[in-house]
């Protein structure tokens, strides 16, 4: 088989190239904080407190929030769950203001989050609003929100989910349909 020069000069790029990122020559700064930068982008800031799912008490006035008990579904309308969101929403409040100090201008800020974590999706960011951002006290990592496409169509039908939705074939006979059910992906 031949190849052409460019064929080669391209598998030897690639194989140097590898060589070079696992000798760790070239790529990511290492960083006590996880940074991955792209032009203008969208990106999850995460902060460094526990989201209602995890914490486990240690504030004064505000009680544990995690669910320590094995087998218990997590209620989020618990007092002490709504209790512990508002303590989050000021505190995201606080650091935005912070963090927006710090680049020098107003974050869009289009999502925030707060059950399973605690932090926010920032929009229009650069790499260097990144690297500062990072730096940042509170903030554990920044990284970029990736877009994923849809691998299939059928999925839905596939997994049988289509005969849970309509009631013939849940696991326990009922006629649930996932009223109310809240997912996170």
């Amino acid at each position: 088989m031949k190849f052409s020069v460019l064929a080669r000069s391209v598998a030897v790029a690639c194989v140097l190239g590898a060589a070079a990122l696992s000798a760790g020559a070239i790529g990511p700064a290492q960083n006590s904080k996880q940074i991955t930068a792209e032009a203008n982008g969208r990106y999850f800031i995460y902060f460094n407190e526990p989201g209602v799912y995890h914490y486990q008490g240690g504030i004064d006035g505000l009680p544990p929030t995690a669910n320590i008990q094995a087998n218990t579904k997590f209620d989020a309308g618990r007092p002490e769950v709504m209790q512990y969101r508002a303590h989050l929403a000021q505190l995201q409040d606080s650091r935005i203001a912070e963090l927006q100090a710090a680049v020098g201008r107003p974050l869009e800020v289009s999502y925030r989050y707060d059950i399973l974590f605690s932090g926010i999706v920032a929009e229009n960011l650069t790499p260097s609003d990144v690297a500062v951002l990072s730096a940042q006290p509170g903030v554990s990592r920044v990284e970029i929100v990736r877009d994923y496409e849809l691998a299939t169509d059928r999925g839905p039908a596939f997994i049988g989910a289509d005969t849970i939705w309509d009631g013939t074939n849940t696991p326990d006979g009922s006629d649930y349909r996932g009223a109310g059910m809240v997912i996170g992906v």
